[in-house]
């Protein structure tokens, strides 16, 4: 017998040390080199240009606000600042970390966007490939930076999205991978952003709907996608410790629990659970078995037990109608709603509207006043749509590629749906869900009459993520043809158009999209292009001291840092170059034309009220255009007289003479009621005790271009 020949067993493989230090594959270094060639040196220019811009306004109202709070001040009672908990949050560590500028906050703002990218590269890649990667995150590096919407940097927006792409990102990965803590970050990740600003709300709509579509969709899978709820919801509670932190360090946990998302939190939680119970009944109870069981029963069990129901409770409704005293109008319907039958659904129904009015309530969304409310009224949406369609078609590199990927999501799903197909990959999903995530971004940017640029960042940000699904239906397209000279030239074209819609932003725009007037220049009156990369770099390399940072020079050289400041207008930077604080917690003011006079007038009578007992040293009448930018004159602290009106040839301060102020006020009150209305000639009118405060107490002491200068007297 032929002896079997034993095989050595094979040794185990060594993971050697050039194994373990291997490179890591060419497709991503590729793919990491473009993206960084391509979005990485736009997205330098850019930080660049915001570090060397001070803002004036938004940057410096939230730059003012964390000097005040860590020096002490307590927020809500020693100073109501603009900035929402997290906007704050992220000025206070920069301010804290590096001095009191905006310079900090805006250090902040570029590590969180660089952490914002990078999770949009992984993912992306992880989900569609190389190549939607690079074109993904480059045209998001390059739209957040871009000078035409990015600003001065230091705004709400540009905190906000890095965590709403976390929170997208994050869903996606558990969507298509299961994992359970992509579901955890995704949770902690979507409650923040609304925590900059109400829109950032956008996610955790996104996330809902889709979630409240896959299971109507998908039934079966219920357990699967309450554990989905379950953990996002675990997230957010995480998340929230976020902007808790502000509350608890300011002493004021309770204001916290009425935040918006901690009520809605709240409202998932509850109607979660309810329908959990709703699935797990109907998965669990045998209604088959119930069903026969009933059917059991006589027939005539059913029909004389209805009958004799019906009889008592007309019996009862006679009795209640013919009883002396009754008012059948209230206790009719108090005992029709006392019968336990009706009394549990109607209270389990009152129970759910109350929660539902609740959150909403919270929300704001049907809040008539306040910043959006009273700007709304002077401005209707006809007025609005034609600047927000100029700012559509100013980010068109985002807008008009994530429409048209938005329109093939669509097509898509109609098709398998007549064709009933279902979709044999988790990507269509995620392509649907960043699809419905667009859109609400795209629609939120309506809800303030405003309408300033950076409000058009966020659908860039969720455009650029979306398009990655277009590269990928592309790719699958490229893959399966035979032929690949359609899908190449395709590509070739679109390509060629996204170059064509993004050059504006790096060469310039000949129209403003705010105003939609052409760009001219200011000497020769030609036509010129404005607000590009190329141009603003040309403008920080150019720029000289601007007249708010020179009145802010001249306050903090003639004056010592506990002596006060109070600059009226939306012009908060002025503090930031001054140094200074107001004596008031109300440090500024936009909404001047646009409150209610009644509103106006309480508000100036406590500020007077407060400088009174502490009058600032300086104060600044910033003269700015406020909203609604439709020509109205600022209100004054010290009016000037225009040419002619008093015998004078040239324009001059209106002088301390009572008579020559009645006269004065009375003709620039009508022509306020002529031009604009009786309320904003009461609004003039309720401005009358500041005027007389600065009259009477203070002195001029320099003019800036138009920001006047008034210094106490001694």
């Amino acid at each position: 017998m032929a002896r079997r020949r034993i095989h050595p067993k094979s040794a185990a493989p060594q993971v050697t040390a050039t194994l373990r230090n291997a490179s890591p594959p060419v497709g991503l270094f590729v793919a990491l080199t473009a993206t960084l060639l391509i979005g990485g040196i736009p997205f330098a220019m850019g930080k660049y240009i915001e570090l060397n811009s001070p803002d004036p306004f938004d940057g410096g109202a939230y730059a003012y606000s964390a000097q005040r709070l860590l020096t002490g001040a307590r927020l809500w009672v020693d100073e109501i600042s603009s900035a929402q908990p997290g906007t704050l949050l992220c000025n206070i560590f920069g301010v804290r970390l590096f001095g009191f500028s905006d310079a900090g906050p805006n250090i902040i703002q570029m590590l969180l966007q660089l952490g914002g990218l990078a999770m949009l590269f992984y993912t992306v890649r992880r989900l569609f490939g190389n190549i939607a990667a690079v074109v993904s995150t480059a045209l998001a590096a390059i739209m957040l930076s871009a000078p035409i919407i990015a600003k001065f940097g230091n705004v709400k927006e540009q905190f906000m999205i890095p965590f709403a792409i976390v929170a997208a990102c994050a869903f996606a990965l558990h969507e298509t991978g299961g994992k359970k803590h992509w579901a955890i970050i995704a949770g902690a990740a979507s409650i923040c952003p609304f925590y900059f600003k109400p829109t950032g709300i956008a996610i955790v709509v996104a996330v809902g709907l889709y979630l409240a579509v896959k299971l109507i969709a998908l039934h079966r899978r219920w357990k699967a996608i309450f554990l989905t709820v379950a953990l996002w919801v675990l997230g957010a509670v995480v998340g929230l410790l976020f902007p808790a932190s502000l509350y608890i360090w300011q002493n004021n946990l309770s204001a916290f629990w009425k935040t918006f998302p901690v009520v809605l939190l709240e409202g998932i939680l509850l109607f979660s659970a309810l329908a959990f119970a709703a699935f797990a009944a109907c998965h669990h109870i045998p209604w088959k078995r119930l069903g026969t069981a009933l059917r059991t029963v006589n027939r005539n069990v059913y029909l004389y037990g209805t009958i004799t129901l019906a009889v008592i409770l007309l019996f009862s409704i006679g009795l209640i109608a013919l009883t002396e005293g009754s008012n059948v109008k209230t206790d009719l319907p108090a005992y029709l709603k006392s019968i336990p039958f009706g009394r549990a659904p109607l209270q389990s129904v009152t129970f759910l509207k109350a929660q539902i009015v609740r959150v909403i309530d919270y929300s704001g969304l049907m809040a008539e006043g306040g910043y959006v409310g009273y700007s709304r009224k002077a401005r209707p949406l006809a007025q609005q749509a034609p600047q927000v369609f100029r700012y559509y078609n100013a980010i068109g590199a985002a807008v008009y590629p994530a429409l048209a990927t938005t329109l093939l999501i669509a097509g898509i799903w109609l098709w398998r749906l007549m064709k009933k197909k279902k979709a044999d990959n988790p990507l269509h999903a995620v392509a649907a869900f960043l699809a419905v995530w667009w859109l609400i971004d795209m629609t939120l940017v309506w809800i303030s009459p405003h309408s300033y640029e950076q409000y058009y960042l966020p659908p860039c940000a969720s455009g650029a993520m979306l398009i990655a699904s277009a590269v990928w239906y592309w790719n699958v397209w490229l893959t399966r043809s035979s032929n690949k000279l359609f899908s190449l030239a395709a590509a070739g074209t679109s390509l060629l158009v996204l170059f064509i819609l993004i050059f504006p932003v790096f060469a310039g725009f000949s129209k403003s999209p705010d105003t939609g007037a052409e760009y001219k220049n200011v000497q020769t009156g030609q036509p010129e292009r404005r607000r590009g990369f190329a141009q603003s770099l040309a403008v920080v390399r150019a720029q000289t001291t601007a007249p708010w940072q020179a009145v802010g020079d001249h306050v903090r050289s003639n004056s010592t840092p506990d002596e006060t400041l109070y600059v009226w207008g939306w012009f908060p930077g002025i503090y930031v170059r001054a140094e200074r604080m107001a004596p008031v917690p109300r440090a500024f003011e936009a909404d001047m034309h646009v409150s209610p006079p009644a509103v106006l007038k309480r508000q100036i009578n406590t500020l007077i009220g407060r400088f009174e007992n502490n009058p600032p040293k300086f104060l600044v009448d910033s003269r700015k255009q406020h909203f609604p930018f439709d020509g109205r004159p600022p209100f004054e602290l010290w009016p000037i007289v225009p040419p002619n009106m008093f015998g004078n040839a040239q324009p001059r301060l209106l002088k301390n003479d009572p008579t020559e102020i009645e006269a004065f006020e009375n003709a620039y009150a009508d022509m306020l009621r002529q031009r604009f209305g009786q309320e904003e000639a009461l609004r003039f009118e309720a401005m009358k005790p500041f005027r007389d405060f600065v009259m009477s107490r203070y002195r001029f002491a320099g003019q800036f271009e138009n920001h006047m200068l008034f210094e106490q007297k001694d």
